[in-house]
């Protein structure tokens, strides 16, 4: 259960990026809303959307920082069935997609999206990061989160700009290092983040992460 905690990573990393129809193709597991814009959950092979599930809503919203809107948590199909079996699991993979609360009813166009991948690289530096850091020791008692280490960045397509971050968290109990994406993503002329979770154990990781990583997010643009 420890690794769930995680995800308080988007508490400050998504942070940083703080400066209309849908296709009705049987493809979504759910259809939500970014300002008037409607947005595609699509269906992902071995994973679960989940948000309105009680137990994971009640989380995800705690855990998000409070300028953000989720719109969509995906776990493992056996992470998942554990919760609502009330079992116990082991994290695995998951991701979720989210937008600033702000940008909801703004049209944005590719210049936006360049100029928020700016801003996300330069505040991926220490001071900046100190600063942010700050915030979420307020917030958090029982984790440590330290700086990330910016692994690798780019672009698969116009519309998605793409983040690879190596974190180490610490607990009461143990230390250990995620490697994550952070996907900025521009759809129906809205800017939406996507940021996947692994575990890291080692290399192997790193690069089974970016396959998945990059294969929802193929999943999510062709969608919408």
């Amino acid at each position: 259960m420890k690794r769930i905690l995680v995800v308080v990573f988007a508490l400050f990393l998504t942070n940083f990026t703080q400066a209309q129809t849908g296709k009705s193709n049987g493809h979504c597991e759910r259809k939500t809303n970014f300002g008037e814009a409607e947005l595609c959950l699509p269906s992902v092979n071995g994973m679960k959307e989940c948000y309105e599930n009680e137990v994971v809503k009640a989380f995800a919203d705690q855990t998000e920082y409070e300028t953000n809107k989720v719109l969509g948590y995906y776990l493992m199909d056996s992470t998942y069935k554990a919760i609502v079996a009330g079992s116990d699991f082991e994290m695995g993979d998951y991701f979720k997609i989210y937008g600033t609360t702000k940008l909801a009813d703004y049209k944005a166009g590719k210049k936006d999206l360049d100029m928020m991948n700016d801003v996300v690289e330069q505040t991926l530096q220490p001071v900046n990061f100190a600063e942010i850091k700050k915030k979420i020791d307020s917030q958090l008692d029982s984790i440590d989160i330290g700086a990330p280490m910016l692994l690798e960045k780019y672009s698969k397509n116009a519309k998605s700009k793409t983040f690879v971050l190596l974190i180490k968290y610490s607990t009461e109990e143990s230390s250990y290092m995620m490697v994550m994406s952070l996907n900025m993503l521009l759809i129906k002329d809205r800017i939406v983040s996507l940021a996947y979770y692994r575990e890291y154990q080692n290399e192997a990781d790193i690069t089974a992460m970016k396959a998945s990583s990059d294969v929802v997010v193929k999943r999510v643009l062709d969608e919408n």
